[in-house]
């Protein structure tokens, strides 16, 4: 059974000088995971958008966890991040599914719930968009992330479908497709022709959206 998870911050919506007190960040960040940072060659990344990269990746892993045990609690100090590398992005090589403001990509593991997963975080100057990556299963994984202008919570939730929807027209052409979610609220692509089902993940934050989803 595959999955999908995903997670957007957007940099304008957050305190900076409150993310840098270790009142706060230690509430959902380990010591080992502070001390990591030391680590990043050259020092790519700023401290403050560090903490949210590991916030985001910690979320888009409970995203993914949550579809195969729903009653999973989300306690951030139980999704232990392991930052493996940072690198400066030069060429896209797939620019359809990288956003060309993209400057970082980290790489990355997560253990949480009993499962170790993988995670590709993608930075730029206003945002974090972290994706969880599950090499294991067959298919592509597609993400993107786009700039609304209406930031509310109805407009967001209906423009990361439509965003999405687009993406799905040119990944598959011949295909017609829905949202559903299931009892516990977790989202699925549907196939309305073939009646196949795909895990889809939808994050949106101030006025950003992103989706993750593999077909």
């Amino acid at each position: 059974m595959i999955s999908a998870g995903n997670d957007i911050v957007s940099f304008a919506e957050i305190n900076p000088v409150r993310t840098t007190q270790p009142a706060f960040y230690k509430k959902f960040l380990t010591d080992i995971e502070v001390s990591q940072y030391q680590k990043l060659p050259g020092k790519l990344i700023s401290f403050e958008h560090y903490v949210w990269l590991l916030w985001s990746a910690k979320e888009a892993s409970f995203k993914h966890l949550q579809r195969f045990h729903p009653p999973l609690v989300f306690s951030p100090l139980k999704f232990v991040v392991t930052v493996d590398r940072a690198q400066k992005v030069d060429t896209l090589l797939d620019p359809d599914d990288i956003q060309p403001d993209t400057e970082y990509i980290c790489y990355g593991q997560i253990i949480a719930a009993g499962a170790e997963l993988s995670f590709e975080s993608f930075l730029c100057s206003e945002y974090v968009h972290t994706v969880i990556c599950d090499s294991m299963a067959a298919g592509k994984s597609h993400q993107g992330v786009r700039r609304i202008a209406d930031p509310s919570p109805q407009h967001q939730s209906e423009k990361v479908r439509e965003f999405c929807l687009e993406k799905l027209s040119r990944v598959k052409f011949e295909g017609k497709f829905d949202f559903i979610k299931s009892e516990h609220g977790v989202p699925s692509i549907s196939d309305v022709q073939s009646g196949l089902t795909y895990p889809v993940s939808f994050s949106h934050h101030g006025q950003f959206v992103a989706y993750s989803f593999k077909m």
